[in-house]
């Protein structure tokens, strides 16, 4: 008979969708919430969930579908292709510079419309 210590497995977890640390809160009490994970940890930056689970009480496909049940999608990240992976960061790290720009660009933006207002603003 195989301890308990032997049964535990972990996985991690691609998990999509997520915009928040309110998401990562979701989504790891629903991983907890599967009979037999004894813990799940999640990271909003790199969008993996990393999960410790009793293998005997639980299946990857059942934390696949409480992810799925709390609004977001999940995926073993041994089916995932590192290419994929590849251009999910290279898009991640594109929006981010043009959220920059736009901040920028908005700020810059202000202060021109409010320049051109001389009897309100004198300098």
């Amino acid at each position: 008979m195989a301890t308990k210590e032997q049964e535990k497995q972990k996985v991690t977890l691609r998990v999509d969708g997520m915009t928040c640390a309110s998401c990562v809160v979701h989504v790891e009490k629903a991983l907890r919430g599967v009979p037999g994970v004894v813990d799940a940890s999640v990271n909003l930056a790199t969008e993996k969930a990393t999960v410790r689970y009793l293998e005997s009480l639980a299946t990857l496909d059942e934390l696949r579908h409480a992810v799925a049940d709390s609004g977001y999608s999940a995926e073993a990240m041994d089916d995932v292709d590192e290419a994929e992976d590849e251009e999910r960061l290279a898009r991640t790290k594109e929006v981010r510079a043009l959220r920059d720009r736009v901040a920028f660009a908005a700020v810059l933006g202000v202060v021109i419309f409010l320049g051109s207002f001389k009897e309100w603003f004198p300098w």
